[in-house]
């Protein structure tokens, strides 16, 4: 707390106010879903609502004791509360409901009144788990042996999914404590936040470009069943020859002997298994297709990340352009000197040019930012030595970030993509190009994220790395026209539309967000010449009129299905849960596939390099063909060349 004050760009004042909104903010992050706090359980703590700002300030650990002996009180009251929950009580009504949220939702989920209310909430969850399960092979019979094997499965994945918290691995008291303060960093702002030694580990992770996996990703099946969905060409798992794309997960066996069930876990879950237990090796059981049940020992490797390494093809066509996709922007975190993501582009580029391009689409798209200095040295290969970006310190100092090398590595036209999900270093960077007429930006508003964060060691008095760590806001950054894009998100120069683009969450969704606003600094750079903005976007508005994709994705966006408006009622009975589950698996499907549609414009080929690449690894050869073909079938990159084309015939001398 003392070193959030003192560091935070915009610390808010501690008082009963905070504590009201963390006495919330807490109660969400112990019960997410409302699914285990009643309001009558609440009211047994309401005592501390205005509590907290105390402790904080006197460093009393006693209002974190007393929530916690309460929150493991009421977890062990709801567990008898489940397990007292028999066959008989569940009754198949279309007068029934239970409600799907709208996703993405920050709003918590209505409380049940008291334990009456919160019983029958988990019966009705536990039917909906049972239709859920049979709505595909046929009404559930709950005297049939299938039936009551189904309820039992039901009822025991909500009873481990409460005794997963109260076993939690790092202790419930400890589980409870860092949950606390995590609450309170995120009070400061959404980007602020309290991890452990682990967790930084992987937020660094996730950046790199490359670790140590065992090459499987995972999905869920309508049944709940966790399957493998994705092996990676080359890995571990693709390497053993005995696991296949659908095969089900049963169990994980530990190196420590200990076998993990997959009845009480979700795909999200198993991965954090897979991926952050830091196993050397571990052995799966899965069910085959045919129904055989067979084991496989897995020793974890370390292997190229291809979805946090830059990647660039040649689009095939008249024009013959360049795509380069850039997922993050990614760094060596162990050696600060080590050339980034800014500096593979560079490489990419001078293949891509060996290759005559006449144009260049760079993706952002999903990228959720980075390293911000490899933003800036990014934004330096395209626009000459001028500034890029201001910073503005808590005191109120602004300072300029600027691009030092003089000259460009590529100067012809350029298209920059981006969505909803492009934040912060993606948002700088597509900022400063937009402000020195150096790129068409295309797609949606992005995210809307511009501050930045250091990570430091939650107890800057004595830093002990068992203590944790702080990721803390410290700056905001602004264009170099002055303006801020934070809250608002960038608006690009043509907008391509997207399913769900008006109800997506964005920075400025968040209650906590900082504000926007603007400086008065005035800055000397030197722009390119004005882009034929008007003309482009003219050309592009006439081909989605007619475009059926896009129509389909106006007319979507206008008439939102109720489950992406405001959620979802099923009716707890199946032949009134069969229509409606089938219409929202139609739905989704679309949302799916609409975006996909086989280009005639161009195709993707591989440039020279990387032909001699695969033809060395052809391990590698399946994933490129899956890359190259989903490029192919992107509507999105299909009107990013057509405007390219459009671009370059406006623009020739």
């Amino acid at each position: 707390h003392r070193s959030l004050q003192a560091l935070h760009y915009q610390p808010p004042q501690v008082d009963d106010s905070l504590s009201s909104a963390m006495f919330d903010a807490l109660l969400k992050a112990l019960d997410p879903e409302s699914m285990y706090l009643s309001n009558q359980a609440i009211k047994k703590v309401e005592r501390f609502r205005y509590l907290l700002d105390d402790a904080l300030r006197e460093s009393s650990c006693q209002a974190l004791q007393a929530l916690t002996d309460w929150y493991r009180q009421e977890l062990r009251a709801v567990d008898t509360l489940i397990a007292g929950i028999e066959p008989g009580d569940i009754r198949f009504s279309a007068a029934e409901h239970i409600r799907l949220r709208r996703l993405p939702s920050r709003r918590a989920a209505p409380r049940a009144a008291d334990m009456q209310a919160l019983r029958q909430h988990w019966r009705r969850w536990i039917t909906y788990r049972l239709l859920l399960a049979a709505w595909s092979a046929g009404d559930p019979d709950m005297n049939s042996e299938a039936g009551l094997t189904r309820f039992g499965q039901a009822r025991q994945a909500a009873r481990c999914k409460l005794s997963r918290i109260l076993a939690h691995p790092l202790g419930f008291e400890a589980f409870v404590a860092t949950e606390m303060q995590r609450v309170m960093a995120e009070m400061y702002d959404p980007h602020t936040t309290y991890f452990s030694a682990r967790e930084r580990e992987l937020f660094e992770a996730a950046l790199a470009t490359s670790a140590y996996s065992f090459g499987i990703s995972l999905d869920e099946s309508r049944q709940g069943e966790i399957r493998i969905a994705r092996l990676l060409p080359g890995g571990p798992a693709w390497k053993s020859n005995a696991l296949n794309t659908g095969d089900v997960l049963l169990e994980i066996g530990l190196p420590n002997g200990e076998n993990i069930e997959m009845l009480c876990m979700n795909a999200w879950e198993v991965e954090q298994l897979l991926y952050q237990g830091g196993h050397p090796y571990l052995r799966l059981k899965v069910r085959k297709a045919n129904g055989q049940i067979r084991e496989v020992s897995l020793q974890r490797e370390k292997i190229e990340m291809e979805e946090n390494i830059v990647s660039s093809f040649v689009l095939d066509g008249n024009p013959r352009l360049g795509y380069v996709y850039l997922p993050a922007f990614y760094l060596d975190w162990e050696d600060e000197n080590a050339l980034g993501c800014a500096n593979d582009v560079a490489k990419e580029l001078l293949k891509l040019q060996a290759e005559g391009i006449e144009g260049l689409i760079l993706d952002v798209r999903n990228n959720g930012g980075g390293s911000m200095k490899e933003a800036l040295d990014l934004a330096g290969i395209f626009i000459d030595i001028g500034p890029v970006a201001i910073v503005e310190s808590g005191q109120g100092q602004l300072s300029l970030l600027k691009d030092h090398n003089r000259g460009t590595i590529y100067t012809g036209p350029l298209i920059v993509m981006v969505n909803g999900h492009s934040a912060s270093a993606s948002e700088i960077f597509a900022a400063a190009l937009q402000d020195y007429h150096r790129a068409v930006i295309v797609g949606s508003k992005t995210y809307g994220k511009s501050t930045g964060q250091l990570v430091l060691p939650a107890d800057m008095g004595t830093p002990d790395p068992r203590h944790g760590f702080m990721k803390v806001t410290m700056h905001k950054y602004y264009r170099i026209n002055g303006h801020s894009y934070q809250k608002e998100g960038l608006q690009p120069d043509l907008l391509l539309p997207e399913p769900l683009m008006n109800v997506s969450s964005k920075e400025a969704d968040e209650p906590r967000a900082l504000p926007g606003g603007r400086v008065d600094k005035q800055l000397s750079y030197r722009p390119w010449p004005p882009l034929p903005l008007q003309a482009l976007a003219h050309r592009s508005a006439a081909r989605l009129q007619v475009d059926e994709n896009f129509r389909q994705i106006r007319e979507f966006n206008e008439q939102l299905p109720p489950l992406f408006a405001e959620g979802l009622q099923l009716p707890l009975e199946m032949s009134a849960f069969r229509p409606v589950m089938r219409e929202l698996n139609q739905q989704l499907q679309w949302l799916n596939t609409v975006n996909r549609r086989k280009t005639a414009a161009f195709r993707v080929s591989n440039h020279a390099f990387n032909q001699m690449l695969l033809q060395l690894d052809p391990n590698k050869l399946a994933t490129n063909q899956a890359i190259r073909e989903d490029i192919e079938q992107d509507i999105y990159i299909e009107e990013a060349y057509h405007i390219m084309k459009d671009l370059i015939a406006l623009t020739k001398p």
